[in-house]
């Protein structure tokens, strides 16, 4: 039975150390909607997957003990976690792992609770005029008529389920590509956009007014590259 503690924390006894039970029990972790408690702050909750051998008794009920083969399951809410949090998250929690010591926290610091009244609090009439003029004209309600593998559902409701496609370049493709980029001093991201426009200008027949969003780390004071937080902001390219 799963020994379940309060405040984001629980052991998960595991039995058997089958990979295909083990993923399953992460799977279920991971999918659990009753981790986070918004309303009360808590947006963190820690697994300790706990392998269970017959001839070790002792880890099995000290719950202060790890042992080899256990794991470490964080479930994180993404409206206080982004992507790169988990490079400073995992490099904060390996240094208090490895020296078993707290972190120093400077308490006149930023922290990610100022960043979230500032960003509340700040005017952005100038952001909104902004983006109001680049979208001016175009149809947010229509939908590219792309060639699909399945038909799509009549009903606007979406599903929720998403897919991930991806391409691979060889090496001499991706040298190419990069050698390319530096001789018109334009960004691999700005080339790998214009050339994904070129692909949906094809795929959908010479449509010239084509809008896709990208995300953007917004971490864009010195202040915010090394805080954990919510700063992803999903911004439309049109051309």
């Amino acid at each position: 039975n799963d020994d379940i503690k309060p405040y984001g924390f629980s052991i998960i006894n595991l039995h058997d150390d089958r990979d295909c039970d083990i993923d399953k029990t992460i799977t279920e972790s991971i999918n659990n909607c009753n981790l986070f408690d918004l309303e009360k702050g808590c947006a963190i909750h820690c697994h300790i997957l706990r392998q269970y051998h017959s001839d070790d008794n002792l880890s099995f009920k000290n719950d202060d003990l790890l042992t080899k083969g256990d794991l470490i399951l964080f479930n994180i809410h993404h409206s206080a976690f982004d992507g790169a949090s988990i490079l400073i998250f995992l490099r904060d929690f390996s240094f208090a792992y490895e020296t078993d010591c707290s972190l120093s926290l400077d308490g006149d610091a930023l922290q990610y609770i100022d960043y979230s009244v500032y960003e509340h609090q700040m005017n952005t009439t100038l952001s909104r005029d902004f983006w109001y003029s680049q979208m001016k004209g175009y149809n947010l309600e229509y939908q590219l008529s792309l060639p699909t593998d399945r038909q799509r559902s009549s009903s606007d409701q979406r599903s929720g389920f998403a897919s991930v496609a991806q391409i691979s370049f060889d090496d001499e493709i991706s040298i190419a590509f990069l050698n390319y980029a530096s001789e018109h001093k334009i960004t691999p991201f700005q080339l790998g956009l214009a050339t994904f426009y070129a692909f949906l200008f094809k795929l959908t027949h010479d449509q010239n007014d084509l809008c896709i969003t990208c995300l953007n780390a917004n971490r864009y004071k010195s202040e915010l590259e090394n805080m954990i937080g919510m700063f992803v902001a999903t911004l439309p390219y049109r051309i």
